[in-house]
């Protein structure tokens, strides 16, 4: 049997016009299953808005992409103001993979 992480997992993998009848679907399977706990969080669930699911797409599929996307937003957050992009691409953090020398 699913739990609720699980379902929701799967649930917001599916392109957003699918996941209202997917996931009552899911709620429905679970009631059936006498888990009207688990039936009642996986109704709950709200269709993720297209920016949300896309942002979800690019973490399931492209996950050092995103890491070392972040990992420089970070690094930028924490330079003064003066910084260049080839300052950036001299460091040697994620933010060289953004900015090739």
């Amino acid at each position: 049997m699913e739990d609720v992480e699980q379902i929701a997992d799967a649930l917001y993998a599916l392109p957003p016009p699918e996941f209202t009848a997917a996931r009552d679907a899911a709620a429905a399977r679970a009631r059936g299953d006498h888990r009207p706990e688990v039936a009642e969080r996986v109704h709950r669930l709200r269709r993720p808005t297209l920016g949300a699911w896309l942002a979800n797409l690019l973490v399931r599929e492209y996950p050092d992409e995103v890491r070392s996307l972040l990992e420089l937003a970070a690094a930028l957050r924490g330079r003064s103001s003066g910084w260049t992009a080839r300052s950036c691409a001299s460091s040697p953090s994620a933010a060289g993979r953004w900015f090739p020398r």
